[in-house]
């Protein structure tokens, strides 16, 4: 039997001037199971991100992020010797501004884009000997769109407001 889990961060910044630094990170982390060479369960995820950071004055700045995701899931069964994979992908693309009003009054605003593409399901056989017959379910797409508002007003040190609308 095996299980097994990794996980890894990465983060690289540079300043490009005082006004503009960029940003590229990542994220990818996997889990396996298996079960004496009958089972095997692969699941995972894979993150990259983009971002440059853009400052106007001190009390308004903005981020431009370009987001790239891949999640997948795989179910191997040797005892009736089939394979099953199926996944999301989507390329995310996000401004974002924050500006300063006052001390206790922050106003967010920004557009966001998802391009999704899914990938509900195949399978496959693992063996000449298999009764399984080759199957894909029709790959799926979405794109979704936003813009969004939000205040967050600072009553006291320990309680603050935060309303705003997002519209997608």
């Amino acid at each position: 039997n095996k299980a097994y889990f990794y996980d890894l961060n990465t983060k690289l910044s540079y300043r490009l001037n005082k006004n503009n630094n960029i940003y590229l990170s990542g994220y990818f982390g996997r889990d396996v199971f298996e079960i004496a060479d009958s089972f095997e369960n692969t699941y995972g995820n894979s993150v990259l991100n983009f971002r440059w950071n853009h400052l106007f004055s001190d009390k308004l700045f903005s981020n431009l992020s370009l987001i790239y995701s891949d999640y997948d899931y795989n179910l191997k069964l040797n005892f009736v010797d089939f394979y099953l994979n199926s996944g999301i992908k989507n390329f995310n693309i996000k401004y974002d501004l924050k500006h300063y009003l006052s001390t206790t009054l922050k106003w967010f605003y920004g557009l966001n884009s998802v391009y999704y593409k899914f990938n509900p399901g195949k399978i496959e056989p693992t063996s000449s000997s298999s009764g399984i017959n080759p199957f894909k379910l029709t790959d799926k797409y979405a794109l979704e769109n936003a813009v969004y508002v939000d205040l967050e007003h600072q009553l006291s040190n320990k309680v603050a407001i935060s309303y705003g609308i997002r519209l997608s």
